[in-house]
């Protein structure tokens, strides 16, 4: 089953620590929980087994870019920050109890990032492995 989550993805942001106690930002907190939100609105279900997950970024091509150093970029591989592990990890992690219990139930994984000259967004497609 896949899902779009529209905007630009929030890479996974090191946990802060505040007297002792860790917590993780919001800006990352808000992005895991627009993850889970999209993936229920697709009425993704919790699977109990494996799970594979495939995440493709379509990053849209700055409008201040001359046209053709747009068309020379139309969907080519994307290799700007942030970096694609980051952004996975925050998807995984907004998927963590919703998608499945554990994310230790992801056996595969795929992604890519790429230019795009529609707006910023995440594809995701989860499917038992």
């Amino acid at each position: 089953m896949w899902f779009e989550i529209p905007g630009k993805p929030v890479p996974k942001q090191r946990p802060r620590v505040v007297n002792g106690h860790a917590y993780t930002p919001d800006k990352t907190k808000d992005f895991e929980d627009l993850v889970a939100l999209k993936y229920r609105q697709a009425n993704g279900r919790k699977h109990a087994g494996p799970v594979a997950v495939s995440v493709t970024v379509w990053y849209e091509i700055p409008q201040s870019w001359t046209k053709k150093r747009k068309a020379e970029t139309l969907l080519k591989p994307h290799t700007q920050k942030p970096d694609l592990d980051n952004v996975v990890k925050s998807i995984l992690d907004g998927l963590t109890g919703v998608a499945w219990e554990d994310d230790a139930q992801v056996s595969r994984i795929s992604a890519s990032k790429y230019w795009n000259d529609k707006p910023t967004r995440t594809v995701v497609l989860v499917e038992e492995a």
